[in-house]
């Protein structure tokens, strides 16, 4: 079976259509021929509302979930939407919180139970899930809110320094502060990026290479992905999103995310990231994302369409043969503006 000639005319709305990554959602799908897309969101003006692959754009000034479901409704029935596809963490929070009323009325994508889907966004419970499991970690010790917590009392023990100060509950390398050694601990907690009333953990940090698996899942198996490494990051601050990336084949590194995959029973698409040692070659997982990935339109260049698997999932169409082309080098459209700019003045880019 064809999956394309399953696919020839499938309208789908982004619920969640606020961010960047929408942008490069619509030009995933934009790559199938057939597919219409549409997008919900809460701002006037995103940066989807501009792309020519937006079919059509709807604002919605929902405060709750029956409201956000209600406006869905209306746009699947007045414009014969097939699937609903969400694209951030809140959207997958919000499908899989609300499966059976969503599903009633249109398709969605595989996705995880709402508890999994919450326990992974947090980043003490996954890791208490992944060591409990067996499954390598950094050290690393709950402190609890910034600006209401005393790190004095604390048993640190078991973190090595240096180490890092970061919230749970949020991505991207926002509010982590790195500490170096014990007696910095009390000046890093008062740091201006410890970003108040968020819960903290302190973690050992691990020097090496940063590397990720993108994946799409169905049933706790793995039925895409695609693995890169960091080539260039911003200065700005730790574990800041890839800018320039690798593509490269490791199954040691698959095989272990098969393992964990499997006992989590995972559905649906993530983003699983993970330090390699530079010295000795061992690996530590740092982070689980249930959502689309910075680097989507890097696997898109290299063969994997998560999106397009996602709307097959969606519509119950079996799954085509999508593996990672080997060996490729990618950087994000304005990375590769700034680096030949950056060349043409004599400058390194930051």
């Amino acid at each position: 079976m064809h999956a394309s000639a399953k696919i020839s005319s499938i309208s789908v709305l982004i619920p969640d259509g606020e961010t960047w990554d929408t942008v490069k959602v619509l030009r995933c799908l934009n790559h199938v021929s057939g597919i219409t897309a549409h997008v919900l969101a809460k701002t006037r003006l995103p940066l989807a509302r501009l792309s020519r692959y937006c079919s059509s754009y709807h604002c919605h000034t929902s405060e709750n979930d029956d409201d956000w479901i209600r406006v869905i409704r209306n746009i699947v029935r007045s414009l014969g939407i097939d699937i609903v596809l969400p694209v951030t963490e809140k959207g997958v929070e919000f499908v899989a919180r609300n499966r059976t009323a969503i599903s009633d009325f249109v398709a969605i994508p595989p996705v995880a139970d709402n508890e999994l889907v919450m326990m992974v966004q947090d980043k003490w419970s996954f890791h208490c899930f992944a060591a409990q499991n067996g499954f390598p970690v950094p050290a690393s010790v709950l402190i609890g809110k910034a600006g209401e917590a005393s790190v004095d009392s604390l048993d640190l023990n078991s973190v090595e320094y240096p180490a890092l100060l970061k919230p749970a509950l949020l991505d991207g390398g926002f509010g982590i502060v790195k500490v170096t050694e014990p007696s910095d601990l009390d000046r890093a907690w008062n740091n201006e990026r410890i970003i108040k009333g968020y819960q903290y953990i302190l973690q050992s940090y691990l020097p090496g290479t940063v590397a990720c698996l993108a994946i799409y899942c169905q049933s706790g198996e793995i039925v895409a992905h695609t693995l890169w490494k960091t080539l260039l990051t911003s200065r700005r601050r730790l574990y800041y999103s890839a800018r320039a990336m690798e593509y490269f084949d490791d199954q040691s590194l698959v095989d272990l995310n098969k393992r964990l995959i499997s006992a989590m029973g995972w559905s649906g698409i993530a983003n699983i990231d993970f330090l390699i040692n530079t010295s000795d070659g061992t690996v530590n997982i740092i982070d689980f994302n249930p959502r689309f990935g910075q680097s989507l339109l890097g696997s898109l260049v290299v063969g994997v369409n998560f999106p397009l698997l996602a709307c097959l999932g969606a519509m119950g169409v079996e799954y085509p043969n999508m593996q990672q082309r080997e060996a490729i080098r990618y950087a994000h459209p304005a990375t590769q503006s700034k680096m030949l700019i950056s060349r043409f003045i004599g400058r390194r880019l930051p």
